[in-house]
């Protein structure tokens, strides 16, 4: 606990800096002492600094320090919004029941629309999780007919009683808002309270959107809609030209579980490769909200079909080691002794992944990597050291050395991308 107490004093240096690591310090620690606690309130009113006030409430968002909803409310009336919206997370993770009126009164005397939306986001959060929260309806339909679209969209997350038929009907208002995400958000909200419909008027709406918006806002309602017919209505969305809206496609197919979009998410997968690569990992995250031991054993009959693709070979590799369980590391294995370079390569990388899912050890992964060590390519041999390193095998990194030193530029630049995963500071690169 001393040092614990050590950081916190740091946070009365002048310098901004060791201010900064005595907060990210601090968040590591597994709890934080009523005594700390009682320091970091005392900075958090002194501080001029918004980024670091901002800190201080990230840092009792995270440890879930409940209690001190007073204080804060009085320290940050006057702060700009990303202060403001913050201490909003704050309220919304650790339940704080008295914030009730704070964040009513916020929505109306708030000029800045991102603070009002935020604050009606956290109203929707705390009316779901606490069971004694109230909110009058009038309350409601003025969230609703707000003049700013996200205001909008936040409140369709307000749960309400659906037997009123005057709340039904604002509700239904915003089918025909001129913002898509409000259409996408109160269609979800009407389905879910029994209102099987909506998903007719999505799916027009869908067909009818001349906008990426459109498309994309009603893509993610009716993934959120859970009926068997769905997914065909979204497959072909998977190729449209544009990359968000394949992401929503691709979201809404993870969201449905929709086992026969298995296939076709690992055929989009190589497409991204080329088009969007921010969608690989959608893809990877949709695919395990399917089903991993389906999304395994689709990669592997890939894998098995594949040929003499070697691109193909590489690529389903990467995508198997998402997915795969200990006992099917073996698959992995017979790829480190594959023809092609970029094979090997990735198949290593693959064992790591595995490696650092927990799904294999360290000896597992020493008894079939050091031997390529030995490998004719750069990039396998850099990849090797990596694998070995990280299972302990320290001594492996001269030879890493040894390649940034090499007059040969692909060592070099094998040896320079592996360098990436290791510890700052155990590598000086000359530029």
């Amino acid at each position: 606990m001393n040092k614990l107490y050590e950081i916190t004093k740091m946070l009365n240096s002048g310098d901004y800096y060791v201010k900064q690591y005595a907060l990210d310090a601090l968040r590591r620690f597994d709890s934080i002492l009523p005594s700390c606690v009682s320091e970091l309130k005392d900075f958090f009113a002194a501080e001029k600094d918004a980024a670091l006030k901002c800190a201080v409430l990230k840092l009792f968002t995270q440890k879930k320090i409940s209690g001190h909803f007073e204080f804060f409310a009085g320290n940050i009336s006057n702060c700009e919004y990303i202060l403001k919206n913050a201490f909003l997370d704050y309220i919304g993770e650790t339940g704080e029941t008295a914030a009730k009126d704070y964040l009513v009164n916020l929505f109306y005397a708030e000029t800045d629309p991102k603070v009002r939306s935020k604050a009606v986001k956290t109203v929707a959060l705390l009316k779901h999780f606490q069971t004694g929260f109230q909110l009058e309806k009038e309350t409601v339909f003025d969230f609703l007919n707000d003049a700013d679209a996200r205001v909008r969209a936040n409140a369709c997350a307000v749960e309400t009683d659906f037997n009123d038929v005057i709340a039904r009907a604002e509700f239904k208002k915003l089918l025909s808002d001129s913002s898509p995400r409000v259409n996408a958000d109160a269609a979800v909200l009407l389905y879910k309270a029994g209102d099987n419909d909506v998903l007719r008027y999505a799916v027009e709406k869908l067909e009818g959107a001349s906008s990426t918006a459109g498309r994309s806002s009603m893509l993610y309602a009716i993934g959120r809609m859970h009926g068997a017919d769905n997914y065909p209505i979204i497959k072909k969305y998977l190729s449209d030209p544009d990359h968000n809206v394949r992401r929503n496609a691709i979201l809404s197919a993870g969201a449905l579980k929709a086992k026969e979009a298995v296939t076709d998410l690992l055929d989009l997968y190589f497409c991204e490769m080329k088009q969007c690569r921010e969608n690989l990992s959608v893809i990877i995250g949709a695919l395990r909200s399917i089903d991993e031991f389906d999304s395994t054993m689709a990669a592997l009959d890939m894998l098995n079909t594949s040929g003499e693709d070697n691109y193909r070979r590489a690529t389903l590799v990467k995508i198997f080691a998402h997915f795969a369980t200990a006992d099917m590391a073996h698959y992995l294995v017979t790829y480190l002794d594959d023809t092609d370079d970029r094979v090997r390569a990735n198949a290593i990388e693959a064992v790591c992944f595995l490696k650092e899912r927990g799904a294999i050890n360290s000896d597992f992964v020493v008894k079939n990597i050091l031997v390529s060590m030995c490998d004719p390519n750069s990039r396998v041999v850099a990849n090797a050291v990596r694998a070995l390193y990280l299972c302990g095998v320290v001594s492996v990194i001269s030879v890493l050395r040894e390649m940034l030193l090499s007059n040969v530029d692909a060592v070099r630049d094998a040896a320079r991308h592996a360098v990436t995963y290791f510890p700052d500071g155990l590598f000086v690169l000359n530029s």
